[in-house]
């Protein structure tokens, strides 16, 4: 990651914790993993799910886990590497999101 990138993520660190958002993003990506293992009770509990909702629930929670992992960071470059970690998280995730519903949809008009 380049010294612009690490810049960027620095600031929107700080803009997080001198309070410009209302709740914090500790707190918004606990609700996030809450919600998405609520989504993911709705999913029927049959063998061919079992992969969406295992690789969800371990995206989603991930997320949260490498963000509070990052408020120990020792320096900007680590701190910078375990947002970059979360952000991957995030693209699984949504990734993960699309095919599920997808993967619903499909089977869902097929019967």
């Amino acid at each position: 990651m380049d010294y612009d990138a690490e810049n960027k993520i620095v600031k929107q660190y700080i803009k997080d914790v001198e309070g410009k958002y209302s709740v914090s993003l500790t707190k918004r990506l606990f609700k996030f993993a809450i919600r998405a293992f609520g989504l993911l009770k709705t999913i029927r509990k049959e063998k061919d799910y079992d992969v969406f909702r295992y690789q969800l629930s371990k995206s989603a929670t991930s997320i949260g886990a490498n963000y509070e992992e990052a408020q120990g960071a020792f320096s900007i470059k680590e701190f910078a590497s375990k947002i970059g970690i979360c952000l991957k998280e995030a693209r699984e995730t949504n990734y993960f999101f699309l095919f599920t519903f997808s993967f619903l949809l499909f089977t869902y008009h097929r019967r």
